[in-house]
């Protein structure tokens, strides 16, 4: 089985990230890459997939994911966990409820020759009032309606959530986008 060097400093997403790839050793590199302000989703996704590879010297997988709300022009976007820790859910749940939004995942392979980039993402909306149960590492579960639901995704049920995480939310998306193209392309230098 080939090991996947991930570069997170997010158990949440480690957890997720790993139930996803299970038909792939996942190795995790415990690093808090810097986030550049000013880039675009993807140039602030390959200068992190760029820095990874050297800071590990070896092929890696990392993923930067942001959520979008429409009618606040990249709000919170790719300062998710920045406006979170500033104003909390509460507050985020009473400014941008109601709006429309979805959650961006953008992953990236690099080997120091390649870098390839797989996006997924999940439409939905922004619920009025923040659901109670904590997921942990992942606050905005807790606001995040996905589209064809009725509840944040906080709500769910143990089974509901699972699903929701491993196989149909935009991290998942991505990862199995990751996860077709190496297996396709795993005899080819890795």
């Amino acid at each position: 089985m080939k090991t996947i060097i991930f570069v997170t400093s997010n158990k949440g997403k480690t957890q997720e990230v790993k139930k996803i790839l299970k038909g792939l050793r996942v190795s995790v590199k415990p690093i808090d890459l810097r986030e550049a302000k000013h880039f675009t989703h993807e140039q602030l996704v390959r200068k992190k997939a760029k820095d990874a590879f050297k800071i590990v010297g070896k092929p890696v997988v990392i993923e930067d994911t942001g959520l979008f709300v429409e009618g606040f022009k990249n709000y919170p976007g790719l300062r998710s966990r920045e406006v979170i820790e500033k104003i909390g859910l509460k507050k985020f749940a009473r400014k941008c409820g109601g709006h429309r939004a979805f959650f961006r995942t953008i992953a990236a392979y690099c080997d120091g020759n390649r870098l390839v980039l797989f996006k997924g993402i999940c439409q939905g909306k922004i619920a009025k009032a923040v659901f109670q149960r904590k997921i942990p590492h992942l606050p905005f579960l807790g606001v995040f309606v996905p589209k064809g639901e009725s509840k944040p995704v906080a709500a769910f049920s143990k089974k509901e959530l699972e699903k929701f995480l491993v196989e149909t939310n935009h991290r998942a998306k991505a990862f199995r986008k990751f996860e077709k193209w190496f297996s396709r392309s795993r005899g080819k230098r890795h």
